[in-house]
């Protein structure tokens, strides 16, 4: 962390990268950092290639995403990205800027691919890490800083629920919280308790809908474009909608896969499991990854092949 940190104060003009298909921790975690490095005196930009959830646009700063103020930079950071690939458009800048670029990062399946790389999967998210590093780097964490950080490990870690919640965690969240200012429910309510009523409308259909397999260990979906557009409801309102199956007792893999918006014959898939069970695992087999218990992938196939194939390596899954 600390030669990262020296990398930032050698720079003036910073760009954060993140993933597409965004979440939470990705975005609090970028926006955090922006302030962080501006309260230093650097100019700083965030890029993401990505749509956002009507809860995400509601964060402190949203509004700065993808808004270009520098016309050229001296440092690329990229947080919570495992793979160069998951950044989007916004990879070639990194291929092109390598010996300019650094990174801080949760995923055991990063591939380090920028030239200074913080990755440790002992941290239940980047908004975690950042915490770590904030005070390495002797960055006073500002309110808004903190209500950010929360935010991120709260989704991350199932409203600290998953198994990544470590005392580490619970401690770390308690100090945000305290330099937040303000009460938890402040915090939650606008991402937890604020869906839409066409995110009401999909996640009475995935329960309606929601299939089983081996004597239901296993919970599948597959959400098509009709689906979508039956309800008027956009492809981003899939968040948190596996916790409808994972939340069944006798669950163990629960299986959502949707159908992109552009591309026909792709379907972006994500996966929990319970216990020892892996969903990376699952999602290795198609060229994906993630954490033990959550990750994700994208398959290009028609949806009867993605059903029966996503099942058998369920199955796998479930007798390791």
């Amino acid at each position: 962390m600390k030669r990262i940190f020296e990398q930032i104060k050698q720079s003036k003009n910073i760009v954060i990268f993140s993933h597409i298909k965004t979440d939470c921790d990705a975005v609090c975690s970028s926006l955090a950092l922006k302030l962080g490095l501006e309260s230093l005196g650097k100019k700083v930009d965030v890029m993401i290639d990505s749509n956002f959830s009507h809860q995400i646009a509601e964060l402190p700063h949203f509004e700065s995403i993808n808004v270009k103020t520098i016309e050229k930079y001296d440092l690329f950071v990229c947080l919570d990205t495992a793979t160069i690939d998951r950044l989007g458009k916004h990879k070639y800048k990194i291929m092109k800027n390598r010996s300019k670029s650094v990174q801080l990062d949760h995923h055991i399946t990063n591939e380090r691919y920028c030239k200074l790389n913080v990755i440790n999967e002992r941290y239940s998210s980047t908004s975690e890490l950042l915490y770590t590093f904030f005070k390495v780097a002797n960055i006073e964490i500002s309110p808004t800083m903190a209500q950010l950080l929360l935010v991120g490990m709260l989704t991350d870690t199932g409203r600290l629920s998953y198994s990544n919640t470590t005392s580490d965690t619970l401690y770390v969240a308690s100090k945000l919280l305290e330099i937040s200012q303000t009460s938890m429910d402040k915090i939650c309510e606008p991402i937890f308790s604020n869906k839409s009523l066409t995110e009401f409308e999909l996640t009475k259909m995935v329960y309606t809908n929601l299939n089983f397999a081996e004597n239901s260990n296993i919970a599948y979906i597959v959400l098509d474009s009709k689906d979508f557009k039956e309800i008027g409801a956009s492809f981003d309102e899939v968040h948190g909608l596996c916790e409808i199956g994972t939340s069944i007792a006798t669950v163990k893999v629960m299986i959502l896969a949707s159908q992109d918006p552009v591309q026909e014959d792709c379907y972006h898939v994500s996966v929990r499991t319970k216990g020892n069970i892996s969903a990376r695992a699952i999602c290795e087999a198609f060229g994906g990854g993630g954490h033990f218990n959550a990750a994700g992938c994208k398959i290009f196939d028609n949806k009867n092949n993605i059903t029966k194939n996503l099942l058998e390596e369920a199955k796998k899954a479930l007798q390791c």
